[in-house]
């Protein structure tokens, strides 16, 4: 059976969102889609500061035998990076709703 968190929100493509202020947030994958890529081996996401509008790639990851690219599920401007995950991608694996991919503002938080 796949985690899921009630103060998460969700979305369809299998990333989510946790608001954490008016406009802040965190954004990750979810458990389903950590367990159906495997063990992975590689995380990227966009740059600083970059703007991605909502259902454009914002991240993407990769296991030996599949690679995945997500949707951002709103339009976001990134803020910080889980570095933390970047270097150590199977952290996603152990727990993805601990281990966030993305801080973000988000440009119209009416989209959530």
């Amino acid at each position: 059976m796949y985690k899921v968190s009630d103060s998460l929100l969700y979305h369809l493509e299998h990333s989510w969102v946790k608001v954490l202020g008016s406009d802040e947030a965190l954004v990750g994958v979810t458990d389903y889609i950590q367990s159906y890529v495997g063990q992975l081996i590689e995380v990227s996401t966009g740059d600083l500061n970059e703007e991605i509008d909502a259902g454009l790639e914002f991240c993407r990851l990769d296991s030996a035998d599949q690679d995945v690219s997500f949707i951002s599920p709103v339009s976001l401007v990134i803020n910080e990076i889980n570095y933390t995950v970047l270097s150590s991608p199977g952290l996603l694996n152990e727990d993805c709703y601990e281990n966030w991919i993305i801080k973000v503002r988000l440009v119209d938080p009416e989209e959530l």
